[in-house]
């Protein structure tokens, strides 16, 4: 399967649910990070034990409570991403007529649409229509080197 096609077969819940994923295992991992930080940096605190401890104390405080907004916020994505893996608001339903936005948007590309028949006919964004403009060209452009 190749790129073309996977963007194709891709919905809106997916490229969302995707997108959630990737926002929680990025915080995860930063969240790791600082708990692997702070521990060291306990650990440096308890083998210098100058006058500033006092100073070093009220550090720890401050990265333990990023520590606990940072699972916090975890926690309220993690709520979202539920939501929306349970959501079946109408926007978000398959089409009923088996194509999707995509494949409709190539088969107006093959009869020579430009980017505003994509934007108004399929609802989509400019953004979104110039990316798979160029994708779609490149993909052509890719095919006529090598057909199948």
């Amino acid at each position: 399967m190749n790129i073309y096609n996977l963007l194709v077969s891709v919905n809106a819940v997916q490229w969302a649910l995707l997108i959630a994923g990737l926002v929680v295992v990025i915080l995860s991992i930063r969240q790791a990070s600082l708990k692997k930080e702070l521990k060291s940096y306990a650990r440096l605190l308890e083998l210098k034990s100058d006058g500033n401890s006092e100073q070093k104390l009220d550090e720890i405080a401050v990265m333990c409570q990023s520590l606990v907004g940072l699972g916090q916020h975890i926690q309220k994505i993690e709520r979202r991403l539920g939501t929306l893996e349970s959501s079946n608001t109408t926007g978000l339903q398959p089409d009923n007529s088996g194509k999707t936005p995509y494949r409709q948007a190539a088969a107006m590309l093959d009869m020579g649409a430009d980017l505003n028949d994509l934007v108004n006919s399929l609802e989509m964004s400019q953004a979104e229509a110039r990316l798979f403009q160029v994708l779609h060209g490149d993909m052509q452009d890719k095919e006529a080197v090598n057909p199948i």
